[in-house]
């Protein structure tokens, strides 16, 4: 066995002791114009699964405020009352509305039944979510 060798296997083997907290290593990294109490924190104690589990719960308030704002999209493109799609349907002979009608109502109608399709695939990811 080599020199090197043996003296990597004896560094290897070697029973490292740290009584150093974290604490005391950064008051050992700091200036000494600094305070180690100013950087104290009062974070919250929680476990990894509470992080998760927040974190979800978040990601789920969020992605229901998206649903909510693709829902009325849709309605304002395809909807009852004062939609896109019933503007242009009322709209009279050889005015703009009636040209775009006579142009656009396919493409409209395929757009705000893509966002719904949309819709119902985030409402599934938001049902299948564990919050």
């Amino acid at each position: 066995m080599s020199f090197f060798k043996k003296r990597f296997t004896t560094l290897l083997e070697q029973d490292e002791k740290m009584e150093l907290t974290d604490a005391e290593a950064m008051e050992t990294q700091l200036g000494p114009d600094l305070n180690p109490d100013d950087f104290a924190v009062d974070a919250p104690e929680q476990t990894p699964e509470q992080l998760a589990k927040a974190n979800d719960s978040a990601q789920a308030t969020e992605l229901t405020n998206w649903i909510k704002e693709m829902e009325s999209f849709v309605e304002f493109l395809n909807g009852e009352g004062g939609s896109i799609q019933t503007q242009l349907h009322d709209a009279s002979c050889d005015t703009l509305f009636d040209k775009i009608a006579s142009a656009e109502t396919k493409k409209i109608a395929r757009a705000a039944m893509d966002l719904s399709s949309l819709i119902q695939n985030f409402k599934g990811y938001l049902h299948s979510a564990n919050v």
